[in-house]
């Protein structure tokens, strides 16, 4: 006698109270019902609560079918409902295991029966059935079991929750091959979009598993495994041990929807591939996401395999809690991929942790750590953008000294033709080192470039922080506050770098208060608009070249002048009511504002010009000004300029056919006014 329990509940989930409920035997008439363990019988049909819409009945083990009606409620009918209580003597047989249900010859006379073990006892494989008397379903190796010399009739496994794949005849035991029990167990959960559960144990897999876009797995791992320093901790591990070069998980050639796979996540695995530097090649790829996309991979180790993690096409995908340690790398991307978050894994032992073959966007790392990497910690392809790393831990990276180039983000030199993305990495934060064994390579090695931001992070034991090339574009690496020691240079181009960033090397014995803003220089302190940055020294005294490179040439601020009206280069008895010149010089660029006017006009004749300017042009070309005029006739436009390496403006006229004349002194009256500004190069 077992007990049924259910709530009706409407499409809105919604209680429907009252509702008359009717149990019938599947298939069959009205069936016999308790309210309690067999003893009181309870009228059938009956009524649901009227406060909760809460149901319950005892019945005989069996198979059921409950049929519900209320008002304004649409009639629902719950089939093929089974009962079993296996201490109910009475009706559950006792068989050792799935060899001894397919050994009947005949219908069982009890429908329920209990298995001790798939093969033998407690291994795992064990569980209740019933008898099917009327189904010819296929024979799957766990839920469904055909009795050998029965045609018509199957056992059902009774389960609810996830699907185990020792139900399918896997021991876990790290001898039997495993490979085919959970490949059925896997194929079981796909249309069911059950969870695939492997519990604690070793698997032998032999061959490639194929799983379907919605598959779940989970196994008995909560933390990122790894037999270190020769401790074997209790873990779900997948012994793949292929004779010829293949992959351990890859999805269904054709997906459901058309270029991506739904609905899938992997976690709790520790996987063991048997291919090893410089041995065996036949692990492929661990995990092999083909245009897998919302998917979520946690608490897994990877290892032994060329590449533990292959990407193509990911889109939004969650890893988190992920070791691996591969042959060639850790992680391959090489198809266009987008907003994948890596938060919490490591990455190690491997020549590169993170390959960015082609196209990638905004690929997100959290808190990762790289250790023992021996070239390049992320390779990033010429073409990808915002890869965002943040608070990243290295430990030797570069480990080995074989490449030249080696260094924590090699940025542009894979992919073809020039860089054409506006920013490819932005980096904040974490604590960054080479090898324990002395200074080699680069935290950033930059080849094309088109944009790197990069700050907050301390960085130890390298040759170059920065490393460009002169395919690096200027100024593409923005570099804001970051520290370090142990360093031999900061940067081996400064113009290649802009931002606020330590100038010089920071080293023990070696401390250099120094700092650049944007490609200026400073060391000791500037102070500007009530703020003081801990960098001085820049130099604006100087009235002429210096080779210096802490002195800014040419500087001056607020120079006045006195403006004249000239004519014909004279401007014999003028009388000025206004005469006000200002200029501030910066560098090489002289900027001017003149407003200059007469209550009597010079006697002179010719053309018109603007005298007095302190500084002559450069040679090489015009400077153009802008004027407002008073009392001052023209053609159409009016307009002015300097001559290269004059120090008057001349003053012309343009007509709207393009006829361009001097204005001089028969244009101007008694009281006229002219306000000009404009800047030029010295």
């Amino acid at each position: 006698m077992e007990k049924y329990h259910d709530i009706v509940l409407d499409n809105a989930g919604n209680a429907v109270l009252s509702a008359t409920i009717t149990v019938s035997d599947n298939g069959g008439g009205v069936s016999t019902i308790y309210s309690d363990n067999g003893v009181t019988p309870l009228a059938n049909p009956f009524t649901a609560s009227s406060v909760d819409g809460a149901y319950s009945f005892y019945a005989a083990n069996g198979r059921y079918d409950v049929n519900i009606t209320a008002t304004g409620f649409t009639t629902e009918n719950l089939t093929d409902i089974v009962l079993f209580d296996r201490n109910d003597a009475a009706a559950v047989d006792s068989y050792a295991n799935i060899a001894a249900l397919r050994a009947i010859t005949s219908a069982p006379s009890l429908t329920h029966a209990t298995i001790k073990g798939y093969t033998t006892d407690g291994d795992g494989g064990g569980g209740d059935f019933y008898w099917d008397a009327t189904s010819t379903e296929t024979d799957n190796g766990g839920t469904i079991i055909k009795a050998t010399a029965i045609t018509t009739g199957r056992w059902k496994r009774l389960y609810s929750g996830s699907i185990n794949v020792r139900w399918f005849g896997a021991t876990g035991d790290g001898v039997t091959d495993d490979t085919a029990a959970i490949q059925a167990a896997s194929d079981f959960c796909f249309p069911l979009r059950q969870v695939l559960y492997i519990p604690n144990g070793v698997y032998l897999v032999t061959d490639t598993l194929t799983i379907s876009e919605g598959t779940q797995i989970k196994g008995d791992t909560y933390f990122q495994y790894n037999a270190g320093f020769g401790v074997l901790v209790k873990a779900t591990t997948i012994d793949f041990n292929p004779a010829t070069p293949l992959s351990l998980f890859e999805y269904a050639a054709t997906p459901v929807h058309t270029g991506f796979r739904f609905h899938t996540s992997i976690q709790g695995l520790h996987i063991e591939g048997n291919s090893v530097g410089g041995g065996g090649s036949n692990s492929l790829y661990g995990l092999d996401l083909d245009g897998i996309i919302y998917g979520k991979f946690k608490d897994l180790s990877i290892d032994g395999f060329m590449t533990p993690i292959h990407c193509a096409g990911t889109i939004n995908n969650e890893f988190t809690n992920v070791f691996t340690s591969g042959v060639t790398q850790c992680v391959l991307y090489d198809t266009t991929a987008t907003s994948d978050v890596w938060n919490h894994c490591s990455y190690f032992g491997s020549p590169v942790a993170v390959t960015f073959a082609t196209t990638c966007v905004a690929i997100r790392f959290t808190d990762v750590l790289l250790e023992q990497i021996d070239n390049y910690g992320f390779d990033i392809e010429r073409t990808c953008q915002n890869i965002m790393v943040k608070d990243v831990y290295t430990e030797d990276v570069p480990y080995t000294t074989a490449q030249a180039d080696a260094a924590v983000f090699r940025v542009g030199a894979l992919g073809a033709g020039a860089a054409s993305i506006n920013n490819h990495l932005i980096v904040n934060g974490g604590h960054i080192t080479g090898r324990s064994a002395g200074s080699h390579g680069s935290v950033f090695d930059v080849d094309y470039c088109e944009g790197i931001q990069i700050s907050n992070f301390f960085a130890a034991r390298y040759v170059n922080v920065i490393k460009t090339s002169a395919n690096t574009r200027i100024d593409s690496v923005t570099a804001n506050p970051f520290t370090g020691i142990s360093l031999t240079n900061i940067y081996t181009d400064y113009t290649k770098i802009t931002g606020i960033h330590p100038n010089g090397v920071i080293n023990s014995g070696a401390y250099k208060q120094s700092a650049r803003i944007g490609n200026v220089y400073a060391s000791g302190s500037i102070e500007a608009v009530g703020l003081m940055y801990p960098y001085s020294g820049l130099d604006f005294s100087s009235t002429s070249p210096s080779a210096d490179v802490d002195v800014l040439d040419y500087y001056k601020e607020k120079t006045t002048f006195t403006p004249t009206i000239l004519f014909g280069g004279a401007d014999t008895g003028a009388v000025y009511t206004n005469q006000v010149g200002r200029m501030t010089r910066i560098g090489d660029i002289v900027y001017f504002r003149i407003t200059v006017s007469t209550s009597t006009k010079s006697s002179a004749t010719g053309a018109a010009t603007i005298g007095g300017l302190p500084t002559a042009a450069a040679g090489g070309g015009l400077a153009s000004v802008a004027i407002r005029m008073d009392a001052i006739s023209f053609a159409d436009y009016p307009q002015g300029y300097i001559s290269s390496g004059g120090t008057t403006i001349n003053l012309e006229e343009t007509t709207n056919a393009g006829a361009t004349t001097n204005l001089d002194d028969t244009n101007f009256a008694a009281t006229s006014q002219l306000v000009i500004t404009g800047h030029y190069e010295v």
